[in-house]
């Protein structure tokens, strides 16, 4: 090693001769090693002590010996050498290398030939020579060495500096030389690979720094090489793991960089790298989540708090009816929902996300199509570590169908628990009690399922004719069950051949199977008929008759569950029917009860005589939250209510013991948890070989019944009027027109002056008043409409209040706001409203008194309204009746009919408008009414000349008259002959779209049509105008009628007619609509 050192050095200088190996063996003596160093080399050299394993360097300044020479080093090298000898002579111009005896040798050789003295004196010059040479070497050595003092001290200090900045960094950092050497390792970097510096310290990078692809665990190139190779700063791949020594793997992030000197050349290379295994695992699981979320079939969106949408999955795309969810990136979630949505559903729900961090609702969205749907909604408020919330992520599921579902199956669930109502009365009832409990069971059935007839068939021992043995009808359809007697069934045999099958008959559209023969003979019997389903019902597998359930009034659809709802009833009914004849059947009936209720929603228990309970179905469980291991240990049905009504439970059970009938009663149920609700139980007696042996019941939590049934009430109450109305104020319109008409012609041929035309100006007067009679009355009719337009209220509220005070002793004071809002609305039914509640007014004052009648513009939450104040000081209404004053027929007046305040309330309710009452006894009572405004400005004015003239310059028509009515037809055609027009008369709708059709062809087609809105039994004005525009859309329709608050009088535009009459009409009127209609476009 020592040979291969020297000869990398020039010769040596005069006086000085190299130590070969040869001579002596510098592995068992100390070897000095002389070097002439560079100007620059000093720290170097110093450098070198640290890198070189086994190389001692020792400066001048700590050399205690004399100097060879100036800018000479003594290096002592020990017995063993390692490292690289190359890099130390690379820093040296001149090496020289002694053992410390060759010099010894040296010296006395010196002095030998000394003794020459040609030799002598040619050593004397070259020693002075050296000798001042070697004065002004040291010099410049110590100026040297005070310089380098200060360099050094400088240098330890950038060193400290530098080491207290690298440990201070939270990153790992690493420095290589250009060879890739390590050369410095901060703490964290010592701390992460598990090497210490002094360890590590010129060793190769690749062996302190092994680095692998996560994904296929193979090595990674050296980054230092791929810096110096670039000359820039490089990063490594996302997937790079760093083998620790002790073999720990770390997830990094590592950036290498080149270090350069003053002449921009590289030197070595300084890398930073940093541990993110948990940041890697948290990303990991983010592209994790992100897939998951584009495979989730729910909705995903994620918005910022400034409503700016940051993501969303391809399934909310896909739901809003959008392709690409990318295009919805940054988008206001307003595009997702109507207005009306945002505002009423969408606001509230993110203000409780907000308040709560997290909620769940039903929200209304929009497609990108215009179509809406509802979606359950999910939504959690998103914080950052610091808690600060910065977005909400938002699941979304369409939820319409489900809706719909929910709405079918409430309508099952209602249906199953009349239906199991009706088993539970059949199953318990005596065979003589059959009859009103069938009746009483199809009437409810009845109207449960809004059919207009129940028909129970039921066929003879030899299966040739049958019976109507029980038969339900709606009021006002005629009953037939007396014409319905031993009909052969012959007659009947495609009917028959299904029901022989047990297959259920259904009809939605008669009209649509009226031609066919087995039919045509059905409706001899059955007139008028719209929708028919037919159930069979069987006893002991024989078909032993049909239930038939028919619609007149409308047609009706019923599911395939209904219809096997309805065929349960209608086996039910049949065996409650044959029960006293077929007493084997009563345990299998038992059975299939126990099997129904389980699958029914009601509660169903038996009780012995102890009241402890023998069974229950699980909905007991369920509602009561007992166990079922509460139930083996023992159940008490007294337990079960609230104590206060204890003793009443066990007087009516014992009651129904003893086997007296006992309907279904209320209680206050009591949970296991000590909670209650309101019930309805209903039970019947458990006989065993005629023995009463317990009984059993249904139990209905009322709870939500309840609270439907305070909303119902007065709809249902009104309802119940209406139908009777409508038929009645129809039936009377019509005949005010025939008397109308004949009125006003026979005035016509007399002079104004004469004493007969005054007594016909009385009737007519009268039936006015007649006529307002039967718009109160239609006011009740089911689905009627105001006859609207635009008015200002002012001049009909004084208007009514002071003809209905007329003759009393009553004051009106009045205030109305000049300016007042018009409104949308009927103005005989607003006129009405004022009478009624004027009249009450008066007669809550007997001896007199002040009625004050205000009206102003307000605004409320609702919008823009017109609030109508009367006021009276009158003795007042009690508290107890505060709540009744709207109900039919409730008055507190000895004479009264306990209608007005029903009426005024219907009408204000059809304006959608709102009334309040508020009272004090013996101070008085306000009625307060508010009318939504109208947007349109007031119509109430006088007609323009040119419509006024109209009934000087009508043409001759030829006008198709339809009416079902005799009266009516002869009434109104001779006014239209008086009027000059040539008129065709139809007695049904089919007739007259026939004579339409036929007038086309010919050049007497007709310019006007007048048809009635309704022909019972046949095709109405409705139908009749579909057609004839069908036939001819230029065709000019109007309609006529005696419901003047029917919905298609009301909107009779939107049908196609180009006008309407509301009978009873007079004269002019029906001359100026005439006009109008011919004369329009």
């Amino acid at each position: 090693m020592i040979k291969s050192f020297i000869s990398l050095v020039p010769d040596p200088p005069s006086g000085f001769t190299y130590l070969t190996p040869c001579k002596r063996d510098l592995l068992s003596s100390p070897v000095a090693i002389y070097a002439k160093c560079q100007p620059d080399a000093y720290s170097l050299i110093e450098n070198f002590s640290q890198r070189v394993n086994g190389l001692l360097i020792i400066p001048a300044k700590k050399f205690n010996s004399s100097q060879i020479g100036p800018n000479l080093w003594l290096l002592q090298v020990p017995k063993k050498i390692t490292g690289n000898l190359h890099s130390i002579a690379s820093c040296f111009l001149e090496i020289f290398i002694h053992s410390q005896q060759y010099l010894d040798d040296y010296k006395s050789t010196n002095i030998e030939l000394a003794r020459s003295k040609k030799i002598q004196k040619q050593a004397w010059e070259n020693y002075n020579l050296n000798l001042e040479r070697l004065v002004r070497k040291i010099e410049d050595l110590r100026n040297e060495i005070s310089r380098r003092k200060k360099t050094e001290k400088a240098l330890r200090e950038s060193e400290e500096n530098l080491r207290t900045t690298l440990n201070s960094i939270g990153d790992a950092v690493i420095a290589t030389d250009i060879s890739g050497a390590v050369i410095r390792m901060n703490k964290v970097a010592q701390k992460i690979t598990g090497w210490k510096l002094s360890e590590a310290y010129g060793h190769p990078l690749t062996e302190i720094f092994k680095i692998i692809n996560s994904k296929t665990r193979k090595s990674i190139r050296n980054p230092v090489e791929k810096v110096i190779n670039r000359k820039k700063v490089v990063g490594l791949s996302d997937h790079t793991i760093l083998v620790a020594k002790d073999g720990k793997e770390y997830q990094i992030s590592d950036s290498a960089a080149p270090i350069k000197d003053d002449q921009d050349k590289i030197t070595g290379v300084v890398m930073v790298f940093r541990d993110v295994s948990e940041e890697y695992k948290i990303r990991e699981k983010v592209r994790e989540l992100a897939t998951i979320a584009e495979q989730a079939i729910e909705g995903i969106m994620m918005v910022d708090l400034q409503g700016k949408l940051l993501y969303c999955n391809q399934a909310w795309a896909q739901l809003h009816g959008y392709e690409n969810p990318a295009e919805l990136i940054n988008q206001d979630p307003r595009l997702f929902h109507t207005s009306a949505q945002y505002d009423e559903e969408v606001i509230p729900f993110v203000e409780n996300v907000l308040k709560h961090g997290y909620w769940v609702g039903e929200v209304g969205h929009v497609r990108n199509d215009g179509s809406t749907f509802i979606a359950k909604m999910s939504s959690n408020l998103l914080k950052d570590k610091n808690g600060k919330p910065y977005a909400v992520a938002t699941f979304a599921q369409d939820i319409t169908e489900s809706k719909q579902a929910e709405k079918a199956l409430t309508h099952r669930i209602e249906f199953e628990k009349l239906v199991s109502r009706i088993l539970s009365e059949l199953a318990s009832v005596s065979s003589e009690s059959i009859d009103p409990v069938i009746d009483s069971s199809l009437a409810s059935l009845g109207k449960f399922i809004n059919a207009d007839r129940i028909n129970i068939f039921q066929f003879n021992h030899n299966f040739t004719s049958m019976d109507n043995t029980y038969e339900w009808c709606r009021e006002g359809i005629e009953r037939h069950r007396d014409k319905l007697q031993d009909i052969n069934l012959n007659n009947f045999q495609r009917f028959m051949e299904k029901l022989s099958n047990f297959k259920n008959l259904y009809f939605p559209n008669i009209s649509e199977i009226s031609s066919q023969p087995h039919f045509k003979m059905w409706k001899k019997y059955h007139q008028n008929i719209k929708s028919l389903v037919m159930v069979p019902m069987e006893s002991s597998g024989k078909l032993t008759g049909f239930l038939g359930v028919e619609t007149i009034n409308n047609y009706m659809t019923w599911s395939e569950d209904d219809q096997n709802l309805l065929r349960f009833v209608a086996e039910t009914f049949i065996h409650a029917i044959e029960r006293n004849k077929v007493d084997k059947k009563l345990r299998e009936s038992e059975q299939r009860f126990r099997e129904l209720t389980e699958l029914l929603p009601e509660t169903i228990i038996e009780v012995n005589q102890d009241l402890k309970i023998t069974y229950a179905n699980q909905k007991m469980f369920n509602l009561f939250g007992y166990s079922h291991q509460d139930f083996k240990q023992g159940l008490s049905w007294i337990d079960m209510v609230i104590s206060e009504q204890q003793e009443l439970v066990v007087s009516n059970n014992l009651r129904r013991l003893r086997g007296e009938k006992i309907g279904a009663i209320e209680y206050t149920a009591k949970r296991k948890n000590g909670s209650t609700f309101p019930m309805l139980y209903h039970a019947n007696v458990i006989q065993n070989e005629k023995q009463i042996t317990g009984l059993r019941g249904i139990i209905i939590d009322l709870t939500e019944h309840k609270r439907v049934e305070q909303e119902q009430l007065k709809l249902q109450k009104l309802e119940s009027i209406g139908m009777l109305a409508g038929g009645i104020a129809h039936d009377f319109n019509n005949l005010l027109s025939g008397l109308f008409g004949n009125i006003e012609m026979a005035k016509m041929f007399l002079e104004p002056g004469h004493k007969s035309y005054e007594f016909l100006d009385i009737a007519n007067k009268s039936m006015e008043i007649a006529t307002n009679l039967t718009n109160q009355l239609l006011t009740f009719a089911k689905g009627g409409e105001p006859v609207k337009e635009t008015l200002s209220m002012g001049d009909i509220l004084i208007e009514s209040a002071q003809f209905s005070l007329r003759g009393s002793n009553i004051k009106l004071e009045t205030n109305i706001a000049a300016d007042l809002w018009t409104v949308e609305a009927d103005k005989g039914q607003m006129s009405q409203v004022v009478s009624n509640l004027i009249i009450n007014a008066q007669q809550s004052m007997p001896t007199g008194g002040i009625i004050t009648l205000e009206a102003c513009n307000v605004t409320t939450s609702r919008g823009r309204e017109v609030k109508i104040t009367v006021k009276d000081q009158g003795v007042g209404i009690l508290p107890k009746h505060l709540d009744k004053i709207f109900d039919p027929y409730f008055t507190t007046k000895q004479h009264g009919s306990g209608l007005g305040m029903t009426i005024t309330y219907s009408i204000i309710s059809k304006h959608k408008g709102t009334i309040n009452v508020d009272s004090e006894i013996n101070s008085g009572t306000t009625i307060t009414i508010f009318l939504p405004t109208s947007k349109t400005p007031s119509t109430n004015t006088v007609l323009t000349d040119s419509e006024g003239d109209l009934k000087h310059s009508i043409d001759r028509a030829n006008i198709l008259l339809l009416d079902d009515e005799e009266l009516v037809i002869e009434v109104l055609g001779s006014m239209l002959e008086m009027m000059g027009h040539k008129v065709s008369y139809a007695s049904n709708g089919k007739e007259a779209v026939d004579k339409y059709e036929q007038s086309l062809s010919t050049n007497e087609f007709f310019d006007l049509v007048i048809t009635d809105l309704t022909i019972p039994g046949e095709m109405g004005g409705k139908e009749v105008a579909e057609k004839i525009l069908a036939l001819h859309p230029p065709a000019k329709i109007i309609l006529s009628s005696g419901y003047a608050t029917d919905p298609i009088i009301a909107n009779y535009q939107d049908y196609g007619f180009k006008s309407r009459l509301v009978k009873p009409f007079n004269f002019d009127d029906l001359k100026q609509v005439i006009g109008k209609v011919l004369k329009s476009e």
